[in-house]
């Protein structure tokens, strides 16, 4: 990835090495966050690692940009426009029919071709790789409270807005 931007940063007549991708744990996160010659450290990942990376910058008083992983609802009323996911029990099986049609139009495969919206599911060795997924669930499945950082869309359908039911899922 890192090989990709510089080519980009440098067809702009920038300088390539502006731009480096580390991938690691909290360890290396530590390191990039307490480096005093890096001047901003942009971090994606799990909301814990990304907790102590802002810690130790806010610190340093450095710059940190961090997104973060969660489970973020998309909340669907039954007047919504649904072409525009906890789903109104009225609206919920047109609105989930949709999103597996529209899902199974994706082209996932080498994302160097033009026509591929998602990058391949075969990946040799060992990964850490979630196929994109749509998954019909129940609210109160264990799984909904917990983090995830995977290309995973949840719907599940409710009858009524409860903010102790949108607290606990967020």
């Amino acid at each position: 990835m890192t090989e990709i931007i510089a080519g980009v940063l440098e067809k702009n007549n920038l300088h390539g090495a502006i731009f480096t991708s580390f991938c690691g744990g909290a360890e290396m996160g530590q390191a990039i966050a307490c480096d005093r010659w890096i001047p901003l450290v942009s971090f994606t990942g799990s909301s814990k690692v990304g907790q102590m990376v802002q810690q130790i910058g806010n610190e340093q008083f450095g710059k940190c940009l961090v997104e973060l992983s969660g489970n973020n609802a998309i909340i669907v009323m039954d007047d919504a426009n649904i072409q525009l996911s906890l789903l109104h029990e009225s609206i919920y099986q047109t609105v989930f029919d949709q999103l597996i049609g529209v899902y199974k139009q994706v082209k996932i495969g080498d994302h160097l071709e033009k026509k591929i919206l998602i990058g391949g599911s075969v990946i040799e060795g060992e990964s850490n790789f979630v196929q994109s997924t749509i998954v019909e669930i129940s609210s109160d499945a264990p799984v909904v409270m917990e983090e995830l950082f995977a290309p995973v869309l949840y719907v599940m359908k409710f009858k009524a807005m409860n903010p102790a039911y949108f607290k606990r899922i967020n």
